[in-house]
């Protein structure tokens, strides 16, 4: 452990000595953070240590927040305190800009406001300029003599300066030993702000497999960056396809004995059959990627259809299937199957795949939570579950855009339009929940939209949408009663059944019969839970045995090593289960 001056740290950075380890994730404090950091240096408030790792070979490395990428090969790489180490080197160099008040002594992000207050200094100034100068500043902008600016603040100036020179705690680690220094980074998140799972694992993979891992799945973030998915999403992917699992906890051990090869094939994997995934979504619910953001109600739903593509190979077997796979797609979607306890929902699905008929098990096991397929209602609330609900619907009608005619799935630049409009309703009296309803959502063309505008419907309906085969497409209801505001709520009401109807028309094209399929998984279940009891009771008479002959040895033999290979196999078989 050294002390050394927050000065001398921030240069090693600005000449690139000092940069990053491939698993440190990217700068993330904000602004008021950084404030607060400097407000403890001012203070004389401890901030931590600083860990520094040496590794003998520094070729695989990532640039801090304002590095080049100079032709030279590093010391350091920063295992603990990139975010205090960016922040202060962002602030130095006023790409932060943060503000000392000379009288009240507190900080403050910079805003229009302050920054023409003369009381109100830029630490970056003060950091470059020195005391002497900004003192002389500040008698010119306060109107005020040299001594009676050194008598007010000449001591604040100053204990401002040396921040830069104030010593901080520095451990420097000189470790070869990948595992370990993942382990140390794992814990050295535990507090802070702290990191997700995945952010952990995808250090654990990034440590066994320097850049390759990593710039692969970069290139992964950037194929299919129009779907706005982050690299979590990709990593959970990743676990899934390694371990057929959805948790990470197996991740470690899968990494204990796969190789590189191993590794970049199930990212092709990944890309390849994400790629299915969105095709499938893309031909048979319209969403794409200039809509996903407000159509996907879940992430999770596309890793296991990718899972499902990938045992397939990309291949769709038989038109029922496509019918089932869209079917199971809308339902796992609308009705929230991931929702709940995620991992152990997508764990479930995912041992299905071993069934020859998986999306039927799909199926049924969302039967078996609702009581049925069929929807009930159309929840009110204007989100991605309804609006996903809703336009697949409005496309399955073969719904029209209400200005041009055209089909909706083939109109550019939709948009989600309140058929009645907002302020029509707010000056009938109804309230927000009422006026958002997703039953008060067409959806139309950027011109039909604006055109519209704040008409009531019985008035745009005749005057500006002569076709009403464009309205009744989207389930507008035929009676022109119903497009009066002070009908508005049985307005809702006959739509939100028109919706329904619709959609459970195309649910009960499929007759599977469930019954047999549930059976099934009941009696693999109680199957599987009888067998797991009988392990428990061997297991723990293995135990029994095993603490008695410890207890008496003489009395009952040399039995040890049989016995513990025995609770060995047991415990195997229980992991299995």
């Amino acid at each position: 452990m050294v002390d050394q001056e927050i000065r001398s740290l921030l240069q090693d950075i600005e000449l690139e000595r000092t940069v990053l380890p491939e698993i440190q994730r990217e700068f993330v404090w904000s602004e008021q953070k950084a404030r607060d950091l400097v407000d403890s240096l001012y203070k004389k408030f401890p901030i931590g240590v600083i860990l520094l790792w040496r590794p003998q070979s520094t070729q695989d490395f990532r640039l801090l927040e304002g590095q080049e990428g100079k032709d030279r090969q590093p010391d350091w790489l920063i295992l603990d305190g990139q975010q205090r180490l960016t922040s202060l080197g962002q602030i130095k160099k006023g790409e932060i800009k943060i503000l000392f008040h000379i009288d009240d002594e507190i900080f403050s992000v910079e805003n229009r406001a302050r920054a023409a207050d003369p009381k109100w200094l830029r630490v970056d100034d003060i950091w470059e300029k020195g005391s002497a100068s900004i003192l002389q500043e500040l008698s010119n902008s306060l109107g005020l003599s040299m001594d009676q600016v050194y008598k007010n603040y000449v001591k604040k100036i100053q204990a401002m300066e040396e921040i830069l020179s104030q010593k901080i705690p520095v451990f420097e680690v000189r470790e070869e030993d990948y595992s370990r220094i993942a382990e140390m980074y794992m814990r050295l998140n535990e507090k802070g702000t702290k990191l997700r799972k995945a952010e952990i694992n995808l250090a654990l993979i990034v440590l066994k497999f320097p850049k390759i891992f990593y710039n692969r799945l970069t290139k992964l973030v950037e194929e299919f960056e129009g779907w706005e998915l982050d690299t979590n999403f990709f990593l959970r992917c990743f676990v899934c396809v390694s371990t057929n699992q959805s948790k990470y906890e197996p991740l470690k051990k899968y990494l204990s004995t796969s190789t590189q090869d191993e590794i970049l094939s199930n990212l092709e994997k990944i890309s390849e059959h994400l790629n299915n995934t969105f095709n499938f979504i893309t031909s048979n619910f319209g969403i794409n990627e200039d809509n996903n953001l407000k159509l996907i109600p879940s992430e999770m739903v596309l890793i296991s259809l990718m899972m499902y593509f990938i045992k397939t190979d990309g291949k769709i077997p038989t038109s029922v299937d496509l019918e089932k796979l869209i079917l199971w797609f809308f339902s796992a979607s609308h009705y929230g199957r991931y929702s709940g306890t995620t991992e152990s929902v997508l764990n479930e699905d995912l041992r299905a795949l071993k069934n020859p008929d998986p999306v039927t098990i799909w199926l049924a096991a969302i039967q078996k939570e609702r009581g049925s397929l069929e929807m009930r209602e159309l929840p009110s609330r204007i989100n991605s579950t309804n609006l996903f609900a809703l336009y697949y619907a409005l496309r399955t009608n073969n719904a029209l855009d209400w200005w041009t005619g055209n089909s909706l799935s083939s109109t550019p630049n939709i948009e989600f339009h309140h058929i009645f409009p907002k302020r029509v309703l707010r000056d009938a009296g109804y309230p927000d929940n009422q006026i958002n309803h997703i039953c008060n959502i067409a959806i139309v063309s950027r011109k039909a939209n604006r055109t519209i505008s704040a008409m009531k419907p019985e008035e745009y309906f005749e005057t500006i949408i002569q076709d009403k085969n464009r309205l009744y497409s989207q389930f507008i209801p035929s009676d022109t009663k119903f497009w009066k505001v002070e009908n508005y709520l049985t307005f809702l009401e006959q739509r939100e059944k028109n919706i329904i109807e619709h959609l459970n028309r195309s649910i009960k094209k499929l007759d599977i019969k469930f019954d047999r399929v549930l059976q099934q998984r009941i009696e693999e279940e109680k199957i599987s839970t009888e067998k797991n009891t009988e392990i428990i009771r061997s297991l723990a008479a293995y135990k029994a045995q095993l603490k008695r002959k410890q207890e008496n040895p003489q009395k009952f033999g040399d039995i040890t090593e049989e016995l513990l290979e025995k609770i060995k196999n047991l415990k195997l078989q229980l992991k299995e289960q």
